[in-house]
């Protein structure tokens, strides 16, 4: 595999590392699983920095998603005058009802909204019904904090050249989200099927507690006191 991706096979390699590490999580060998997927990334991360680079210096986001149950696993390249500065990991809700452009919408709407600055250009991979309008309101949002040349933020979806294959890597990179996240829930729910067992017998309980609480309460010398409360059903946090 290393004399392949050195040759420039690096999908073959990838896409073979994948199938191992599902198999891996499958057997429930979620520490080999998590190795190998640790490698995908540091492939993936080396392929970027690599391959794709701007000389136009333009500030430009990459946006893009992978579907699972009712998630969205979204991943964003950064480019910040034109190389590659920063990725980022977020799920956010999908509801099976929503069109892959509602859910991208929705996601620049909410994702924007926490972020330091706003890029010339954010490529997705899906046509908006109201591309005008998210420009117009990612325009407001960061009135005032503009410099004196950016005027206008373009939202597009590329066909073809550099950008659809930026684009492309952040795709693959929102895959590789994805599974990591499912490796790690199968991970924790292992955890917790182990764990619960193991509690009721260290309480002398019969069956192990379906519903966890517990509560702390704080005070200033007997005044102001504030009390909180955390919640676990069945080894699971709840908000």
């Amino acid at each position: 595999r290393m004399k392949r991706f050195l040759k420039g096979q690096t999908s073959e390699v990838v896409k073979e590392l994948q199938v191992k590490m599902m198999q891996f999580a499958a057997d429930k060998n979620f520490e080999a699983a998590a190795k190998i997927r640790d490698l995908v990334l540091s492939i993936d991360k080396s392929t970027i920095k690599q391959n794709v680079e701007f000389t136009d210096c333009l500030d430009r986001d990459f946006i893009s998603f992978v579907r699972h149950n009712n998630k969205a696993y979204f991943v964003r390249l950064t480019f910040r005058g034109g190389k590659l500065r920063d990725q980022n990991e977020v799920v956010f809700s999908a509801e099976e009802f929503e069109s892959d452009a509602e859910v991208m919408e929705g996601f620049l709407l909410q994702f924007y909204e926490k972020v330091d600055e706003l890029p010339r250009e954010i490529y997705i991979p899906c046509e908006l019904e109201n591309t005008e309008d998210i420009q117009s309101y990612l325009l407001d949002l960061f009135e005032g904090q503009l410099t004196g040349r950016q005027t206008t933020v373009s939202i597009i979806t590329p066909q073809i050249g550099d950008k659809k294959k930026a684009l492309d890597i952040a795709h693959i990179n929102a895959k590789n989200f994805c599974e990591k996240q499912k490796i790690e829930k199968m991970s924790q729910e292992e955890n917790f099927a182990k764990a619960l067992p193991e509690l009721a017998q260290a309480l002398g309980f019969e069956i192990p507690p379906r519903r966890i609480e517990g509560f702390d309460v704080s005070h200033l010398s007997g005044q102001f006191p504030v009390a909180s409360q955390v919640v676990f059903i069945d080894g699971q946090p709840q908000n």
